[in-house]
């Protein structure tokens, strides 16, 4: 059985932001070593999280995609994706807790 962890993984971009929003993956590897994770979209204007979500894979990533992609959507969340993007930042992504074995596990942490 493998213990969650609680963690502060960050990820910032540095150099080109497009190259960076089109091609942010985990590979295998970092995913297995994951598990279920807990993780939070921050606001790089303000530092502040508007989002928090548990997933496995690459989820945390997968919501900047979506706001891009469904442009005829508007929610808070993609609402403030796109504003961040804009204004020219980068949504900070940051797992809280990783390792935790089940989804529903991920689902009482978040």
């Amino acid at each position: 059985m493998r213990s969650a962890k609680k963690t502060a993984i960050v990820f910032i971009v540095m150099g080109n932001r497009n190259l960076f929003m089109s091609c942010i993956m985990f590979d295998q590897k970092t995913i297995s070593a994951l598990g279920y994770y807990v993780y939070m979209l921050i606001d790089p204007r303000n530092d502040q999280p508007f989002y928090v979500g548990k997933g496995q894979g690459n989820r945390v990533f997968q919501h900047v995609n979506d706001a891009k992609k469904h442009m005829n959507i508007s929610t808070d969340k993609y609402d403030t994706i796109r504003e961040i993007i804009d204004a020219g930042e980068v949504v900070k992504h940051v797992i809280v807790y990783h390792g935790l074995e089940t989804e529903a596990e991920a689902f009482r942490i978040e």
